[in-house]
């Protein structure tokens, strides 16, 4: 029995991983007068539902990601915590579920922050009077049009 319970954990550790739809680039405002900062990006199987923690065995490692560091202080600020623990929260809960590296991760982040900001999507897709707003993504990186723009995600 217990091998089985072994390989009952391998099946939905790997379906964890890989069994999602879609990408949420989510921003967060840390108070009203405030510019958008990237939240994370989150693997989304559908608007109710999404894989989360992965990996258990993973850590993050804050040497993977020294050379971003910068960048992420600029752009994915924490507004609750110090941002190091912020973004070993966020790698985590929702990067593990991707098929990215941790600095893969981290660096298809901010690139996509740099896409949106860049190409005025912000403004385009975010209520200025929003807190939060996710961008959706396709797993090949385009845009998707179903976008989540409340207070409750």
């Amino acid at each position: 029995m217990y091998h089985y319970q072994i390989l009952y954990n391998l099946l939905l550790l790997f379906a964890s991983i890989y069994n999602f739809n879609y990408y949420n680039f989510a921003l967060l405002k840390c108070d009203q007068s405030a510019n958008f900062t990237i939240h994370g990006l989150w693997p989304t199987i559908d608007e109710y539902d999404w894989p989360q923690y992965c990996n258990t065995s993973s850590y993050f490692n804050e040497t993977a990601i020294e050379i971003l560091q910068p960048e992420l202080q600029s752009y994915w600020t924490s507004c609750y915590q110090t941002d190091l623990k912020f973004w070993g929260h966020e790698w985590l809960k929702h990067g593990t579920c991707t098929n990215l590296t941790e600095f893969e991760y981290f660096r298809k982040t901010l690139d996509l922050y740099y896409f949106v900001r860049d190409n005025r999507l912000i403004e385009e897709k975010c209520h200025h009077e929003a807190n939060q707003c996710m961008i959706s993504f396709n797993k090949d990186w385009t845009i998707r049009t179903h976008l989540w723009m409340n207070d409750d995600y």
